[in-house]
């Protein structure tokens, strides 16, 4: 940098830290190297409704930012080195909010809107080679007597990336009466799928009707019509569909006939229940398919805590004519556990699911939370599959320490299933008369290197001084925020 540009920059760096309207009061000043760049900003407010930023960084446009506050409504515009911003909101109306990362040109947003008994929402998340949004719409009863929401869905990194949905409820009595519609497209192959489903409640029958478009990335085009019901005995559910298939001509009627109970009884701390179900759906080209579910579970309570074993086993048979309806030809057999223990100050929780079949843990997730002193508060979490453990960066175990006394201190080890450290969270704080002095940083133990350390003076005479480095980026920030007066 030549003299010229250094005496322009020193002039522009005293003028965002030391130039305010008369009457402003200064919410915090910075100064710092960001990347080899000097850095310096401020912000602060002219009155109560009023909010300012600037923000110099070498060989950068100047970055300004504006905040104004009124009873009802909010406006904020900032424009930075690292992001663009817009946030606009009124309390009975709704919001706006626009965010540009001109590092990742990543851009997001979200909006709301309030009107009487409707109420909208949508979000946007765009990144270079990836787009996600959505968007809901909910009409409440002064409008449709009754209550309407639409939902739309788009994730460009999805095999399904579309998906949207209708759905229209209401209430007369002992009457209910729900629609529901749903599509998703696929890019691959043109998959798309169609539901739509009607439901009636009255006196304890429940009555439901689906009708079915299917297309799939073969080429094979599916369509069809269901209903069911279910009569106030809550453990019998019938039904009838007809459905068919172009261009392999598969055309049936499906009859549908589903059982389902559970019967528990209680002995004290102990509770005993065995449950059962059983599909069965026979189709008038003569094919049959069924699922037979068989649980049984035992649950006993002590003093502090409480345990829980229940297996369940679940076969499958037969074939199904279509496409839509075909199943997997395996078997379940399940063991799930669930382990509640409170003794003293320590409070432990084990949950499991082990399948018999293949004799592998598919779910173990596991806490501990005890005070090893009154001052000393201690919590360990651990969830990952047993028989195939996450990959050595990912992390299985989570250690917590805090100390709560004349100084205060904090830690966070997150683990691999191998017990290696992967990334250590550590902070200090402690208080001198009216003064408190911290130290927070975090390390990447993978890499081998320091994240950031951050010190702070956090003063009842002057207000708080900080201090960041980073060493990867590499910054160092200086920052202020005086006491208001």
């Amino acid at each position: 940098m030549n003299s010229l540009c250094k005496i322009k920059a020193a002039i522009i760096i005293i003028l965002c830290l030391f130039t305010y309207p008369a009457g402003a009061d200064i919410e915090e000043i910075n100064l710092g190297v960001d990347k080899d760049k000097l850095v310096a900003g401020s912000q602060f407010t002219v009155n109560e409704n009023w909010e300012f930023l600037l923000e110099y960084t070498e060989d950068k446009p100047l970055g300004l930012g504006l905040t104004y506050e009124a009873d009802a409504w909010q406006v904020e515009m900032t424009n930075r080195v690292r992001y663009r911003e817009i946030n606009f909101s009124f309390a009975s109306l709704g919001s706006l909010n626009l965010h540009h990362n001109r590092t990742t040109e990543e851009i997001k947003g979200s909006t709301s809107f309030n009107f009487n008994d409707i109420s909208i929402s949508s979000s946007l998340a765009s990144e270079p080679d990836e787009e996600k949004m959505s968007g809901h719409i909910r009409i409440g009863e002064d409008w449709t007597l009754g209550q309407s929401s639409a939902r739309f869905a788009y994730d460009e990194s999805k095999d399904y990336p579309q998906e949207w949905d209708f759905s229209h409820c209401y209430r007369e009595g002992s009457h209910k009466l729900k629609g529901k519609t749903s599509l998703q497209h696929k890019e691959e192959g043109k998959q798309q799928n169609i539901t739509l489903r009607h439901e009636f409640t009255r006196n304890n029958h429940q009555l439901a009707s689906h009708w079915r478009a299917n297309e799939y990335g073969s080429g094979l085009v599916g369509q069809g019509v269901d209903f069911t019901w279910q009569p106030p005995l809550n453990w019998l559910e019938l039904g009838w569909g007809s459905f068919d298939e172009d261009p392999d001509g598969a055309a049936a009627q499906r009859y549908t006939l589903a059982l389902e109970q559970e019967l528990t009884h209680n002995f004290s701390q102990t509770t005993l229940g065995l449950g059962g179900k059983a599909e069965t759906n026979s189709y008038s080209t003569g094919d049959n398919r069924q699922e037979y579910t068989v649980s049984g579970r035992v649950k006993q309570e002590w003093k502090s805590g409480s345990g829980q074993l229940k297996l369940q086993r679940i076969q499958r048979a037969g074939d199904s004519p279509f496409e839509f309806d075909g199943i997997d030809r395996y078997r379940d057999l399940w063991a799930k556990t669930r382990i509640e223990q409170q003794f003293g100050s320590v409070t432990s929780t084990l949950r499991g699911n082990y399948d018999l079949f293949q004799q592998k843990w598919r779910q173990m997730k596991g806490s501990l939370q005890f005070m090893l002193f009154n001052t000393v508060d201690t919590r360990f979490t651990a969830d990952y599959n047993i028989d195939e453990p996450p990959e050595s960066d990912e992390t299985a175990y989570i250690t917590t320490l805090k100390y709560t006394g004349a100084v205060n201190l904090n830690g966070c080890f997150n683990l691999n299933s191998r017990f290696e450290a992967l990334s250590v969270r550590g902070g200090i704080s402690i208080p001198l008369a009216e003064n408190e002095v911290s130290l927070n940083f975090t390390y990447d133990a993978e890499d081998k290197e320091l994240d950031w350390i951050q010190a702070t003076l956090d003063s009842e005479r002057f207000g708080k001084v900080g201090v960041k480095y980073e060493p990867v980026r590499p910054l160092i920030m200086v920052t202020f925020q005086p006491l208001e007066f």
